[in-house]
């Protein structure tokens, strides 16, 4: 609060003056005083009466002043100065302080007028100006991006046609290849064959089916293709190939029990017997190792062993190095352990968390369409908010003018008479009660009317929080998300089946067998729960109680099959994985029943208790190597070899080095981990999805899906529209610059997207740095700012405040040399869709930190 000090002398007649905050105007007020006194007090307060009379002279009127914050202090008349002063001189004196302070007043409101009326000024002009440079941006954009889109059209159509011819040729070659098997195209073929196969079925055995098995794995692999990647398909053809998947699937899972069943009834002739008690059977193939350990069926002794003496049953398949250990209760008697370990996964893709969920249109609209017209539609979104703003604007120009009004014509206000305390008793409090609320009145403003720019970003954030919850799949607890997690490694069947009975000898080549009905495998049900036991309350916990709740915890756990298996080489296993068990009803991965993993690094091998039996999958997380720390575009360059296109990607842990000729990639390097399965790819070109399936398969998943940002937290989610078109000019600009991830785009707005590019061709290029690029769906600019500057300026270059590129590629097509002008032309549409391609499946822009 201001306040003013106001003196009082031993005069009496006293004019004191004091001055409002709002106006520029002395207040007069008539006091009588008897003794020198000053009151220091609050401008800001209400009037109130307070008693300055001398109290020796009784009989004094009161004083009206403010009833603020206010002290009253005595100065005693000895001062002999102040006695001698004459009135005259006293009055000269206020008389020059009261002028001095209003003139500083009027100064101050000249000043705050001449900044109101320049604030109206400049709003006025302000939005004439933006209106104008709008309109204008507009229209250079609309040019500018025609001539960008029908170049990248003209690339796409090439490309699709290629792609067209490429399949239609390669389905050509599939139905003339006279190899016996069916066209995994043809679905009547298809059919036909699985009617064969299943005729076969009384007759499958162990041999016969590993080589049903690899035809099998053939015609589904081709399947699958068809199914993911083919562009000729109607969907409704695609939905039959799912189909047809399904049988062949569920097929092969039948002919795999039917042959171990076949096994199994011949024990003594189809198995190697490893002692009087046991006996072994090991199949090992590319894409399935089977591992049968069986105990013979044996007269049963009359001395029955003692609880003390049983051991638990466990068995060591050492062509797969696996472990199981069945808890005490089960004998094995008449029983066997199946150890079956398949390189596929037939079963998560029948998830429902396997697929990313579908978005509505207008979300999904926002990745698929062009940049061109998501420019025009804000543009018209632009022009319709400020048709809407039009009443609000000119209510918020007619405040200001009010409040300008005001400033130059203050009302005068009329000296007001100190009344006696009984009459101001009488004034009703619903006058006061009156004025107090036509002041909050006319002191309330019009709230802040945004921009229309300021609507669209809010709108837009407020759709990126949206889509990042409706792309999240929602799963139970102890089940595992396969957005998140991936199954590596494949499959492993862990089960306990029945023998089935053994023919017996009878004579003379006579062999007589009990035949169950039906015939085939029966599992053995398995299934245990886990539950803690309850611990001691903390007063209870004593060293003996504490051993007591260990040895049931243990107790426990021993109830559990404990398995112990060595995690395939062929994966690179970043972290240590979760071990997953199949629910076939639910059709989900859970961790329900899985307890205690113990992971040795060192081994390579993982432990476990499971309290059940059957299929187990390891999970992985899949954005282990999410964010990315740097990227870079460049081409390739080297003394024999040019034409190709680099790309190198440095993750959370790994350093991965793509190459890109025409329509083919290969992984040319990788740093930071490596496999057996990924030693076998470096080096090999091959189309970019057969190279991004066999790199997940391996665990080294570089290629993050649109959902990633649900999972990852403090991703630098850029436009969407802006940053696919960004993407594609880099393609089209690929052969002449070199482009790199900026440590400035992680901390700008979705809209500003900042990445490093130089050109590579010319004398003057050639001596650049790289620059700074920020691109936003308004505009393109190269600004003055470096990966060593101190903080981010969006301040363009000098020379270039005045240009206007609507997107990348007409900002270097307008600044490139001869040489790049030549390179650009001559680019290959092939290139060109796959650079696109592989920059949107690694989604370096956004991935990067």
């Amino acid at each position: 609060f201001r306040q003013v000090l106001l003196h009082y002398f031993d005069l009496k007649k006293t004019i004191v003056e004091t001055h409002y905050l709002n106006t520029y105007y002395p207040k007069c007020m008539m006091m009588k005083l008897h003794r020198k006194e000053h009151v220091e007090f609050d401008l800001n307060a209400s009037e109130t009466d307070f008693d300055v009379r001398d109290k020796e002279r009784p009989g004094q009127p009161k004083c009206s002043v403010f009833n603020g914050t206010r002290r009253v202090c005595c100065i005693t008349p000895k001062s002999l100065e102040t006695e001698t002063m004459t009135k005259k001189a006293l009055k000269a004196l206020e008389k020059e302080q009261a002028a001095s302070a209003a003139a500083e007043a009027e100064r101050i409101r000249m000043q705050m007028i001449k900044d109101m009326q320049e604030e109206i000024r400049l709003e006025k002009y302000n939005t004439e100006r933006q209106i104008f440079l709008d309109e204008r941006e507009a229209a250079m954009r609309k040019v500018q991006l025609e001539k960008t889109l029908s170049v990248l059209h003209d690339y796409n159509s090439a490309f699709m046609k290629y792609l067209v011819a490429s399949e239609e040729e390669e389905n050509w070659t599939r139905y003339m290849t006279c190899d016996g098997l069916p066209d995994p195209g043809s679905l009547s073929e298809m059919n036909t064959f699985l009617f064969l196969w299943s005729m076969e079925d009384e007759k499958v055995n162990m041999n016969k089916f590993i080589i049903k098995f690899n035809i099998i794995i053939y015609l589904l692999t081709k399947l699958n293709e068809i199914i993911e990647f083919s562009l000729i398909t109607s969907p409704d053809y695609i939905i039959e190939c799912k189909m047809i998947r399904q049988q062949f699937r569920e097929k092969l899972q039948e002919w795999i029990n039917a042959a171990c069943y076949s096994l199994l009834r011949q024990i003594d002739r189809d198995m190697v017997r490893e002692g009087i008690k046991t006996a072994r059977y090991t199949n090992i193939s590319d894409q399935i190792s089977c591992s049968i350990w069986v105990l013979i069926k044996l007269p049963i002794p009359l001395k029955q062993v003692t609880e003390k003496d049983r051991k638990s049953i466990e068995v060591y398949f050492k062509e797969i190095e696996l472990t199981v250990k069945m808890p005490l209760d089960i004998d094995c008697y008449c029983m066997a352990i199946r150890a079956l370990w398949v390189k596929y996964d037939h079963y998560s893709d029948s998830s429902s968390s396997y697929t990313m969920p579908k978005l509505p249109e207008e979300y999904e609209s926002i990745y698929t369409t062009d940049f061109l017209t998501y420019c025009q539609n804000e543009y018209n979104t632009k022009l319709k908010i400020r048709e809407e703003q039009v009443e609000g604007r000119r209510l918020r120009l007619e405040e200001k003018n009010a409040i300008l009004e005001k400033m130059e014509n203050p009302p005068v206000l009329v000296p007001t008479k100190p009344e006696r305390k009984g009459k101001q008793q009488k004034k009703p409090e619903r006058m006061q009660g009156a004025k107090r609320l036509e002041q909050e009145q006319e002191s309330e403003q019009l709230p802040y009317l945004p921009t229309p720019n300021e609507i669209i970003l809010q709108r837009e954030d407020e759709t990126r929080k949206e889509i990042r919850k409706l792309l999240f799949t929602r799963c139970e607890k102890t089940e595992i998300n396969l957005r998140k997690y991936r199954i590596l490694g494949g499959v492993l069947h862990i089960d306990l089946v029945y023998q089935p009975p053994q023919p017996k000898d009878i004579r003379r080549d006579i062999m007589l067998t009990t035949l169950q009905i039906p015939k085939e495998l029966k599992s053995v049900s398995f299934y245990k729960p886990y539950k803690a036991p309850p611990p001691a309350p903390d007063s209870e916990r004593t060293p003996e109680v504490i051993e007591a709740e260990m040895k049931a915890l243990e107790a426990a756990m021993e109830a559990l099959a404990l398995v112990t298996l060595k995690l395939p080489s062929s994966i690179i296993w970043f972290e240590p994985p979760l071990v997953a068990h199949w629910i076939p009803e639910k059709k989900i991965w859970s961790t329900q029943d899985v307890h205690d993993i113990k992971y040795n690094e060192e081994k390579q091998t993982i432990t476990f208790r499971t309290g059940r039996l059957g299929i187990h999958g390891l999970a992985t997380f899949k954005f282990i190597n999410i964010p990315f720390q740097s990227w870079e575009l460049k081409p390739e360059i080297s003394r024999n070899i040019r034409g190709g296109i680099v790309l190198n990607v440095s993750a959370a842990i790994v350093q991965a080095e793509f190459i890109v000729r025409e329509d083919l990639v290969c992984l040319n390097s990788l740093a930071g981990g490596m496999s057996t399965a990924l030693k076998e790819i470096i080096g090999k070109y091959m189309k970019l999805h057969i190279l991004i399936e066999k790199m997940r398969d391996a665990g080294c998943d570089l290629f993050p899906e649109r959902d990633a940002f649900s999972y990852v937290k403090a991703l630098p989610v850029k436009h969407p529209v802006t940053e696919k078109h960004l993407r594609e000019c880099m393609a089209l600009l690929c052969t002449a610059y070199t482009f790199s991830w900026s440590r400035w785009n992680a901390s700008r707005h979705s809209r500003e997207i900042v990445i490093q590019f130089k050109e590579l061709h010319g004398c003057v290029a050639k001596e650049r740095t790289n620059l700074t690029l920020l691109v936003t769906p308004l505009k393109t600019v190269a600004v003055s700012c470096t990966e060593v500057s101190s903080e981010f300026s969006s301040v363009p270059l000098d020379g270039e405040n005045s240009k206007f590129y609507a997107d990348l590629y007409h900002l270097a097509l307008k600044n490139a040399g001869i040489k790049s002008r030549i390179l650009l032309k001559n680019i290959s549409f092939k290139l060109v869709n796959t650079v696109a391609e592989l920059l949107g499946r690694t989604n370096v822009i956004n991935m990067s930190s």
